[in-house]
Order: structure tokens, then C-alpha cells, then sequence
């Protein structure tokens, strides 16, 4: 998915849709944990700990499922 960034006064602000919050289990006022990781910005809401460990397992499962989808929608 590609997204461009909107000018927010002297900032840029990247909008994430409804559907994709609904995704990753984000509400619309819910807190998300921003990482760096080399040229990467990864974006993952916050959870506690039971919770986050219930996801991760789903996320583990569904990557699992659909990661030849993914992959050839990354391909140019």
C-alpha cells in the first residue's frame, strides 16, 4: 500500500485509514508504538502484555496464511 504524506502546518502527517486501524486492533483515539528500524517505520499499537502475546500468535498465523499474497504484491 502506498500512502502520501499531508502537510500538517510545518509537519508532515501520515493518514491511516479507518479499515487499516481496524486491522492492526487500533480504535480511532488508540496509542501507537512508532520503531525504526534502518529505513523502516514500523507502526504497532499498544497492548499489554497478555493481550500483545494473543496477538502476535494471530499475526504469526495470518502472516503464515497469506505471505506468498504479500510477497507478490510487494513485487513492482
Amino acid at each position: 500500500m502506498i500512502k502520501t504524506l499531508s502537510k500538517v502546518g510545518n509537519s508532515q502527517a501520515l493518514i491511516l485509514d479507518k479499515t487499516l486501524l481496524e486491522l492492526i486492533g487500533v480504535g480511532e483515539r488508540g496509542e501507537v508504538e512508532l520503531q525504526v528500524q534502518g529505513d523502516t517505520l514500523l507502526v504497532r499499537p499498544v497492548r499489554s502484555g497478555e493481550r500483545r502475546a494473543e496477538l502476535d500468535i494471530s499475526h504469526t498465523k495470518f502472516m503464515a496464511r497469506f505471505a506468498d499474497t504479500y510477497r507478490r504484491l510487494a513485487q513492482p
